[in-house]
């Protein structure tokens, strides 16, 4: 499975940013960037999980944290590695190749930690909550995102997979359910203390709206639907249905978990 994933991703890191100009991933960057903003502390120490082709590490960085991102795919570290020299990035930026199930660092050295579209492709998420625990300071913080069962994305890739009849003798890694994840995170010690969702923006919009071009449409989008899709989102029965799930959470004692 691991080797499997690792080759997706090796395969895909050239095209992953472009994919990441549609509307739908933009207005997912929009709310994420938001939260990191809000965390953001200068000369605090924070670690990307599934950097990828450095989207977030990148931001971090420019923003004012010493980041450490790492990923498990040489083609996407590649990609990131690319950007950082073309940025000029700050010696604040480290890329590491590393799993994210077996980290290494030393315990409680991070004071935010981020993994973004990670712990729904991944058949091992409950470790590698149990990894970002490990080497985050009590009370440090943890954004992440993952697609929810009902995103475009993700019935996209199972409705092109089964066109080309992938994988026809494997088992497909289900994504993660809401409940699934907050449950685990429970389990880990994290205490959610917010959650961000996408319920009309990312099933209806989305697939309309495809188009780089259009770099202000996300933004004019988010002004004036998240408030509702916000609103929509904190009611149980149809948090379920966001196209994303974004939460920000914190390390808990042990009292607290």
């Amino acid at each position: 499975m691991i080797k499997q994933l690792i080759q997706r991703f090796d395969e895909a890191a050239v095209q992953y940013d472009i994919e990441r100009t549609a509307i739908g991933y933009r207005i997912r960057h929009i709310l994420i960037r938001s939260l990191i903003r809000e965390l953001c502390k200068h000369n605090n120490f924070c670690l990307d999980v599934g950097c990828g082709t450095g989207e977030y590490t990148i931001l971090m960085d420019q923003l004012g944290f010493s980041v450490t991102g790492v990923d498990v795919s040489k083609g996407m570290l590649r990609v990131a590695r690319a950007k950082q020299r073309k940025i000029h990035s700050s010696d604040r930026l480290q890329l590491l190749g590393a799993e994210g199930s077996r980290l290494p660092f030393k315990e409680c050295i991070f004071d935010v930690a981020i993994c973004i579209a990670v712990l729904d492709v991944i058949p091992f998420y409950n470790q590698l909550l149990k990894e970002i625990s490990r080497v985050l300071k009590g009370s440090g913080k943890l954004i992440l995102c993952i697609d929810s069962l009902w995103s475009p994305s993700r019935i996209w890739t199972g409705v092109r997979d089964l066109v080309r009849r992938r994988n026809k003798s494997k088992r497909v890694l289900e994504g993660l359910h809401y409940k699934s994840l907050t449950k685990s995170m429970k389990t880990e010690g994290f205490i959610i203390e917010k959650f961000l969702g996408d319920f009309l923006i990312g099933q209806v919009l989305t697939p309309f709206l495809f188009d780089p071009q259009r770099k202000n449409v996300a933004k004019k989008l988010v002004k004036v639907i998240q408030p509702l899709d916000g609103y929509l989102t904190r009611m149980e029965l149809l948090k379920l249905f966001s196209a994303h799930y974004i939460i920000q959470a914190r390390k808990g004692d042990e009292e607290e978990a």
